[in-house]
């Protein structure tokens, strides 16, 4: 029972992170890919720099109100084909880059791509 309300709770912040907001990368012509989540993973997908440190902001933001925090040490940004290095922040700490991720399987930069993904683990 613990488990599903986590898996709930995840739900109910990603969706108050990810609504009314058309950023993310480009799935069919009609949607997009938001964000991914699996168990207590968590990643966010952006074209944009802008984008992803809003989203990250907005995940802080909502995660807080259920009384969950990220921690930034955990957190990890994976750049594909951009040429912008600025520091995605997590509060006042900033999350480091990473060169592959594992969801399910693993994703790494030559994968593909201009997108900014923010995972935490």
């Amino acid at each position: 029972m613990l488990g599903f309300l986590f898996l709930l709770t995840i739900d109910w912040t990603m969706r108050r992170t990810t609504e009314r907001y058309r950023n993310g990368i480009r799935w069919n012509f009609t949607s997009m890919l938001k964000y991914l989540d699996f168990t207590d993973d968590i990643v966010l997908v952006s074209s944009k720099y802008a984008h992803i440190q809003n989203k990250t902001n907005r995940l802080v933001a909502n995660a807080g109100r259920v009384v969950l925090e990220l921690n930034a040490h955990k957190c990890k940004v994976m750049r594909m084909n951009t040429r912008r290095e600025g520091k995605v922040m997590i509060g006042r700490e900033e999350a480091k880059d990473d060169k592959e991720f594992v969801l399910g399987t693993t994703v790494t930069k030559e994968s593909g791509g201009t997108e900014y993904i923010m995972r935490n683990a």
